[in-house]
């Protein structure tokens, strides 16, 4: 459980994962954004938090990085 204050950053996938088998030891490389690309977790209601990932999206349709998705990674 993510605590008050903790950072969320959305990293972008760089290789191919499965859901079945990844680990933490295991994980795809990825890349962290230029921009801002995290949030903070504030509270603890389930209102949805917006993330402006349009550079992730641009470099994959230009085929600048292969789309394998985005992760959520807590600091804590």
């Amino acid at each position: 459980m993510l605590k008050f204050g903790s950072k969320i950053s959305i990293v972008l996938l760089l290789s191919s994962w499965s859901e079945s088998t990844v680990t933490w030891d295991t994980q795809s490389t990825h890349l962290i954004s230029s921009g801002p690309s995290y949030f903070e977790a504030l509270n603890t209601d389930s209102a949805g938090k917006k993330v402006d990932e349009t550079d992730f999206v641009k470099d994959w349709f230009e085929g600048v990085n292969p789309n394998y998705s985005f992760m959520l990674i807590g600091d804590t």
